[in-house]
């Protein structure tokens, strides 16, 4: 596990530094095929042998699409390093449809390992395919890699489409927003103006979230009984009245999760909400609450589950 994250790091690490396509596209492809080694740290059973294929059909498809990028950028004749690239596109008196498709298809590859709706139909089964340690990986650091990734390529690559490439990420905003309980999509409305508050209010939703998700993480961690991590919700039935404080720092969390106040979290969902306010984007605020009283129904299964309930209340 720890070679395995350590490496999956260092690429990631030269991903968000590269200043060429190619370094790019071969960092990010290594780094997303080597989470497959997550998933074959668990028991390889039937269980997690359909996810593992499941998971390389998706790396074949990155691979495909981040492929098909590179050959349209030679073809056209744009440069593979940044500086350059950004300096062809800016001479462009009218950009073509192949220019905006190759900067598509490398966005969509982003998108794609973030597990951003549409793209999110693997996302769920990989965490649950792998062990609680190579989760909390998965989790927290090739998110904030690919973040950090798609706003350098739009900023500094593909800044003179972005005119025409905001429309393509406004209207993944608004399907997005139907499916806004990932907070990833929050952090996504943000940045897809590209401008400095929205740029902030994204990366401070991003960290507040991060931050309680990894409180959950390590809450888990507390729950480990004869060498084996949670599965399953039932697991922590009554874990309330045997480990009263930790039940209570985990419901201290999902509360943040939510971004409810005092929590730490409602100062991410403010930021951001505050942003779309500015924006004048009412509708997504409306949405994103609306799909909160969903999550917060599911949250409300884990926290009774904890005392012990068996039926919710409505």
């Amino acid at each position: 596990f720890y070679l395995t994250a350590l490496f999956s790091l260092l690429l990631l690490t030269l991903a968000v530094s590269a200043q060429n396509l190619l370094v790019l596209s071969a960092c990010l492809t290594a780094a997303f095929v080597l989470n497959a080694c997550f998933i074959r740290l668990h028991p390889f059973d039937e269980v997690s042998r359909p996810v593992l294929r499941h998971y390389l059909w998706g790396c074949l498809a990155v691979v495909l699409l981040l492929a098909a990028s590179l050959l349209l950028f030679r073809r056209l004749g744009i440069p593979y390093d940044y500086a350059g690239a950004c300096t062809y596109l800016e001479h462009l008196h009218r950009p073509g449809g192949l220019h905006y498709l190759a900067a598509v298809l490398l966005i969509v590859s982003l998108l794609y390992m973030l597990g951003i709706a549409p793209f999110h139909f693997w996302y769920a089964d990989v965490l649950g395919g792998s062990v609680l340690p190579a989760g909390t990986y998965l989790t927290f650091i090739p998110p904030l890699a690919y973040l950090a990734v798609l706003v350098n390529l739009l900023s500094n690559v593909f800044f003179p489409l972005y005119g025409q490439l905001r429309l393509f990420l406004t209207n993944l905003r608004k399907l997005f927003a139907y499916v806004a309980l990932f907070n990833l999509g929050i952090v996504l409305m943000c940045f897809s103006e590209l401008n400095d508050n929205g740029l902030l209010s994204g990366f401070v939703c991003l960290l507040v979230w991060l931050l309680a998700q990894f409180g959950v993480y390590t809450v888990f961690y507390a729950f480990k009984r004869k060498g084996d991590y949670l599965t399953e919700t039932a697991d922590l039935a009554g874990l309330a009245e045997v480990r009263p404080y930790i039940a209570a720092a985990m419901l201290i969390f999902m509360v943040s999760l939510l971004g409810t106040p005092p929590m730490l979290g409602f100062l991410g969902k403010l930021s951001a909400i505050n942003y779309l306010i500015i924006e004048g984007s009412y509708a997504f605020i409306g949405l994103i609450l609306a799909a909160l009283l969903l999550l917060a129904y599911a949250f409300l299964n884990v926290i009774l589950s904890l005392i012990h309930i068996s039926e919710p209340t409505r």
